[in-house]
């Protein structure tokens, strides 16, 4: 009985800690000061960088291959800019369609316009 408990109670361990995101266990995103190269790049490189929104014919005539392609996309306010396409949720265009950028992702691109959209 003794073996039994001791391996549930490591089995109820093992599983209490298997969160490594602190954004998903403690709902923390850190929107204060956003740096270009250590949030937002980081974003964009994994989840635009398939081939779609880099190179020569860009999907959707979205270019997001440099910092001055991603700072005038998330700057535009229309229907088109960088900020529209990742907060829809329904019709054409959700982006990116592997899957919605977490809200965290966008609430911190949204701050880094917020911001002055620095390349910091």
């Amino acid at each position: 009985m003794k073996k039994l408990f001791f391996l549930v109670s490591i089995l109820a361990l093992v599983i209490s800690c298997s969160y490594d995101n602190e954004e998903v266990l403690y709902g923390l995103c850190d929107t204060e000061v956003i740096s270009y190269a250590d949030v937002i790049e980081p974003i964009i490189q994994t989840n635009c960088n398939s081939g779609c929104h880099f190179g020569d014919t860009p999907s959707g005539a979205l270019s997001l291959d440099s910092y001055e392609a991603v700072k005038s996309n998330a700057e535009n306010p229309g229907y088109d800019g960088l900020i529209n396409r990742i907060e829809r949720t329904t019709g054409s265009g959700l982006m990116p369609p592997s899957g919605r950028l977490t809200q965290c992702q966008i609430d911190q691109i949204i701050a880094w316009v917020d911001q002055g959209a620095l390349n910091n």
